[in-house]
């Protein structure tokens, strides 16, 4: 049985991470997009209109903003994932190099379970 769950839960692991990065790149490049037309309006000897790429730029910026919560949501969903991933026995599973968890940042740490002699 921990066979099985381990060879479903796979997949998941494997595309949650795909999902953060690919947004994790969109604000990258979304970013660099930004940069590149204050560049372009900066640029010696073009004489642009100072508003040029204005108002594309600020539909990028909500854009990104829209990008941003959904990358938060996405590692939220992460979380609770990871809860899953205890609550059904697989906590101890490692998924590799390709799929571990990242740290979750807002997450409480858990100070570890202390011994006593009994």
């Amino acid at each position: 049985m921990l066979n099985e769950r381990k060879r479903a839960a796979a997949p998941i692991a494997k595309s949650i991470n795909e999902v953060e990065a690919s947004l994790n790149a969109t604000m990258k490049h979304m970013g660099e997009l930004m940069s590149n037309i204050a560049n372009a309006r900066m640029a010696p000897g073009t004489r642009m209109p100072l508003t040029a790429g204005m108002d594309a730029s600020e539909k990028l910026l909500d854009a990104a903003t829209g990008v941003t919560q959904t990358y938060r949501t996405v590692v939220e969903a992460h979380a609770d994932l990871a809860q899953d991933q205890a609550d059904i026995g697989l906590k101890a599973v490692s998924w590799g190099d390709n799929h571990e968890c990242p740290p979750m940042g807002d997450a409480e740490e858990q100070p570890a379970p202390q011994l006593r002699a009994v």
